[in-house]
């Protein structure tokens, strides 16, 4: 399995901004595999959408503005960053789109003209 095969492409109005305001609102879609369909739930229902002895992992990681977009100095290809960990001060560990066509050496111009070098 390769990762390209969970990409989708999600329309930016469709990306919740903010929180629900009455908790538990959020909704649910659901793919029954069973009945080969899809439903909609809210997640205040998910305890009872759940079999017996179901084991559910929660990720409680908050998300931050951490999406970049840099122009490569040489060839002037565009290149989405992500940002994971700062390191030391200015010095982050990244996932970039194309990973395989970036190297040590490479640099980057970003819109607010800061400049980054891959390491």
């Amino acid at each position: 399995m390769k990762t390209r095969e969970f990409f989708f492409n999600l329309p930016e109005h469709l990306i919740a901004q903010n929180t629900t305001l009455v908790r538990g609102s959020t909704r649910l879609l659901i793919l029954d595999r069973r009945a080969e369909g899809v439903r909609h739930a809210r997640i205040d229902n998910l305890a009872g959408l759940l079999d017996p002895g179901t084991v559910l992992v929660l990720n409680d990681t908050r998300v931050r503005k951490a999406r970049l977009f840099g122009t490569a100095r040489a060839t002037g290809g565009k290149v989405e960053f992500l940002l994971l960990e700062e390191t030391a001060p200015g010095r982050w560990k990244t996932l970039a789109s194309k990973a395989r066509k970036q190297h040590a050496g490479k640099r980057f111009i970003f819109p607010d003209r800061r400049e980054a070098v891959i390491v």
